[in-house]
């Protein structure tokens, strides 16, 4: 085991200062830190300097490291923060959320990190949590946009559309181009009977952010609502198999009560699948129910049909 006591007996301060950095990689306690607050600082600045470096490079798990071993030198809310964010992007979600945890237990008005963990209790359908850390964050710093989109989805999710659109709209005032928020501006008002505006918002999403998956899905149930069935399963396509594909449009086309169209569409989608397609099958059945007369039956949602809105949680969004 090593031992920091006497370690730095008669050693230049420099020499000092990076081998004071390597016992803080191994774990290994720093002894005369404690006396030299000024050492502490400095090599936790380097350390933190080679995490960044390290995630510019895409290694998380050596930026980690080193955010960590700065964290034991010089605590803050800052590098906990930093920790928390690269086991979001090594995608540990839990440790994530212990280190915000940790960040906001040593400052209470720690923004990104208040933010972070409503927008991680959002993820996780915490929806008081995620509520009151989401305005805990705009009460800190209220140009976190990601706090008020986080809390507008809240609001969507509560069918108060009109709250949220006017919390997307001040997400969008600070940040104009961010797709995430357009995306969900887009949904909220498809939602509320606003075709044409909502698309208008979707297409903003996918023209700022080409690969917005989750944005090109929702144009397309625009697309579909408004009956232009091959316009939105040619976006479909793009995403989804062909099967998928022809469902979602044809669960469009029962929600537009165009039911022959819908048994078609459904027809297709069985025929494209290689395998059984429970939902396909159960919404083509209640198709041709209505057709006949029968209103028996409800439409059988996708079951992996992904998440309508963006929580923005992650650097990357959706």
């Amino acid at each position: 085991m090593l031992s920091s006591e006497n370690i730095f007996v008669g050693l230049p301060r420099l020499v000092r200062l990076a081998l004071c950095a390597f016992l803080a990689v191994l774990s290994v306690g720093c002894a005369t830190a404690q006396n030299e607050p000024e050492l502490d600082l400095a090599a936790a600045q380097e350390l933190t300097g080679q995490a960044v470096v390290q995630e510019r490079r895409g290694n998380y798990s050596g930026a980690l490291a080193n955010y960590i071993a700065a964290v034991k030198l010089t605590p803050s809310a800052e590098l906990w923060h930093e920790i928390g964010r690269m086991h979001l992007g090594m995608r540990d979600e839990m440790q994530a959320m212990s280190a915000f945890g940790n960040a906001v237990k040593l400052n209470p008005e720690h923004a990104p990190s208040l933010e972070a963990v409503g927008l991680l209790n959002l993820k996780w359908k915490q929806t008081v949590l995620s509520r009151e850390f989401l305005e805990r964050a705009i009460a800190a710093d209220t140009e976190s946009w990601k706090a008020l989109n986080g809390l507008a989805i809240l609001d969507s999710l509560d069918g108060r559309h009109r709250d949220a659109q006017v919390r997307y709209q001040a997400a969008l005032e600070i940040r104009p181009d961010a797709a995430d928020v357009l995306n969900n501006l887009g949904y909220s008002q498809f939602l509320a009977g606003m075709s044409e505006v909502a698309a208008e918002h979707l297409v903003d999403a996918v023209k700022h952010k080409r690969d917005h998956k989750v944005a090109w899905s929702n144009l397309a149930m625009v697309m579909a609502r408004q009956g232009r069935y091959t316009d939105a399963f040619n976006i479909l396509e793009r995403n989804y198999s062909v099967a998928v594909a022809y469902h979602d449009v044809g669960y469009m086309a029962l929600i537009n009560g165009e039911y022959a169209r819908a048994e078609d569409l459904l027809s297709k989608a069985l025929q494209a699948s290689p395998r059984y397609f429970e939902e396909a099958d159960k919404n083509r059945e209640i198709a041709r129910n209505r057709l006949l007369g029968n209103e028996e039956g409800s439409f059988v949602v996708r079951k992996d049909a992904g998440n309508p809105y963006c929580i923005g949680l992650g650097e990357e969004g959706c």
